[in-house]
């Protein structure tokens, strides 16, 4: 097992989107458009952004989707990155604020993805590991992962 720490935002964050994200009627599971990306958001809790106008086969890697806390800090050097999957033309990573984790061909089926858990850099109460892949899966249901994959690295199997 591997444990990637993230700052204390970006877990609470996590961890919110990860129990209520699929809670049945509730208004965050509708996004909103907002220029070139799509929003869903619950107050004061988490954002996750999918922004639509990246072009795929581009050298720099693209984040096209964000989970992020929504304050932020009175010092923004301590502003924590959340979390960010990208694509480049190799591949695919999740950034956990800095921490980044390769995602390879098989997104649900990696057993290293499976076995790399998010946990906070300070002790919380009430925390429990969660699994990248279990936080990718969850995305899965607002996002089409395999049509990114396509998108952003043809030829790759998601």
């Amino acid at each position: 097992m591997r444990f990637v720490q993230v700052s204390s935002m970006t877990f609470r964050a996590v961890q919110s989107f990860m129990t209520s994200s699929l809670s049945k009627g509730a208004p965050w599971n509708v996004g909103v458009r907002e220029g070139g990306s799509i929003v869903f958001r619950k107050a004061g809790k988490w954002v996750l952004r999918v922004d639509m106008d990246y072009a795929g086969g581009s050298k720099a890697p693209v984040c096209p989707v964000r989970l992020e806390f929504p304050a932020v800090p009175t010092d923004p050097r301590r502003l924590p990155g959340g979390v960010r999957l990208c694509f480049h033309e190799h591949g695919a990573f999740l950034l956990l604020d800095r921490f980044r984790v390769n995602v390879g061909g098989s997104l649900y089926n990696d057993l290293e993805l499976v076995r790399t858990y998010i946990v906070p850099e300070v002790e919380l109460p009430n925390v429990t590991p969660i699994s990248v892949a279990d936080l990718l899966y969850r995305i899965g249901y607002y996002v089409s992962l395999e049509e990114l994959f396509e998108r952003f690295t043809p030829g790759k199997v998601a």
